[in-house]
C-alpha cells in the first residue's frame, strides 16, 4: 500500500515536471505570438477636444420674471425660462442626427461603410450606405465623455491616420456649435416676428412693454449668438494631432499578455491529453 502511494506521488512530480516545461513553452510561445501580430495590426490614434458646455441665460437676463408673468405668450413662441440649455446641448452632441451631418457633410461614407454585393447606385443604396456609416461612426469612431465632477467634456475621434483623427474632432466640435447656433437664432428669430406682431396690435401698454421687452431678449439672443464662435461648447484644450508612438490600439502589453495566458493554457491542454492517450494506452497493453 504504502510503495504503491510512493509509485503515484513519483509519477505525479514527474507529470507536473514535465507539465510545467510544456506551460512554460506554450506561455513563451504565445506571448511571442501576440507581440509579433501587435506590430502588423493597423494601428489607431486618439485625438481629443476638451470644452465646457456653457449657458448663453445671459443674453436674455432679467426676462425670467417677465416669462413668469407673461407665461401665455411665452409659451406660444416656445419661450421657457426653466429650459436647460446644457442638458438640450448635451442631447444634440450625442445625437445621431448631428453624427450623420458630420459623416454626410464630410462623406466618410466611403470609408465607414463597405458597399455590399446587393447595393446599387440609387438614393435608397446610398441611404443605406450612410445608415451603416453614421452607425459605425457613433459605435467605433466618435467617442464623447463627460466628467460631471470636472465640468468638461471630451469629444475624441479614434482613426488610423493621427492628422485626420484630429481635423475630424475639432471639425465635429465646430459643427455642433454651428448647429447649436443656428437652432438659437431661428427659434429666436421666430419669437421675435411673434412678439413684435402682437406688440403692435396690444391694446393695453403694460402688454405692449412686457413684449417689447422680451423682443428685447430675442434680439440679444441672435446677436449672441451671431457673434459668438463657441456658442455651446466653449473649447478648453483642441484636439492636436498625436505622434506616431501615442497610438491606442493595438494593445501591445494586453496581446502579449494574452497570448501569454492563452499558450500557458494550450501547453496545460496538451499535457493533460497527452497523459490521457498514455493511460489509455496502458489499460490497452496490459
Amino acid at each position: 500500500m504504502i510503495e504503491g502511494e510512493v509509485i503515484s506521488l513519483q509519477s505525479v512530480a514527474t507529470w507536473l515536471r514535465t507539465a510545467r516545461m510544456w506551460i512554460i513553452c506554450g506561455a513563451v510561445l504565445g506571448a511571442a505570438v501576440g507581440l509579433t501580430a501587435s506590430f502588423g495590426l493597423t494601428r489607431t490614434y486618439r485625438a481629443e477636444a476638451v470644452v465646457v458646455p456653457v449657458s448663453n441665460a445671459e443674453a436674455g437676463s432679467g426676462l425670467s420674471g417677465l416669462l413668469s408673468q407673461f407665461g401665455g405668450a411665452a409659451s406660444l413662441v416656445g419661450l421657457n425660462a426653466g429650459s436647460d440649455e446644457k442638458a438640450e446641448s448635451m442631447a444634440v452632441l450625442n445625437s445621431r442626427a448631428i453624427a450623420e451631418k458630420f459623416v454626410v457633410g464630410h462623406k466618410l461614407a466611403p470609408l465607414l461603410a463597405k458597399r455590399r454585393a446587393h447595393d446599387g447606385d440609387n438614393a435608397q443604396s446610398q441611404s443605406a450606405l450612410n445608415v451603416r456609416a453614421v452607425n459605425r461612426f457613433r459605435k467605433s469612431v466618435l467617442v464623447i465623455a463627460e466628467d460631471r465632477r470636472a465640468g468638461t467634456v471630451s469629444i475624441a475621434i479614434q482613426w488610423k491616420d493621427p492628422v485626420v483623427a484630429a481635423s475630424w474632432a475639432n471639425d465635429f466640435l465646430e459643427l455642433v456649435n454651428a448647429d447649436l447656433r443656428a437652432r438659437a437664432i431661428d427659434e429666436a428669430e421666430i419669437a421675435l416676428g411673434y412678439l413684435t406682431k402682437e406688440a403692435g396690435e396690444a391694446p393695453v401698454l403694460e402688454v405692449r412693454q412686457t413684449l417689447y421687452r422680451l423682443a428685447e431678449g430675442q434680439l440679444k439672443t441672435i446677436s449672441m449668438a451671431k457673434s459668438r464662435k463657441d456658442y455651446a461648447f466653449r473649447t478648453i484644450d483642441l484636439a492636436t494631432v498625436p505622434t506616431p508612438d501615442e497610438f491606442v490600439s493595438p494593445n501591445r502589453a494586453l496581446l502579449f499578455m494574452g497570448g501569454g495566458i492563452l499558450g500557458a493554457l494550450v501547453g496545460a491542454a496538451l499535457v493533460g491529453l497527452l497523459r490521457r492517450r498514455a493511460v489509455t494506452f496502458r489499460v490497452t497493453a496490459s
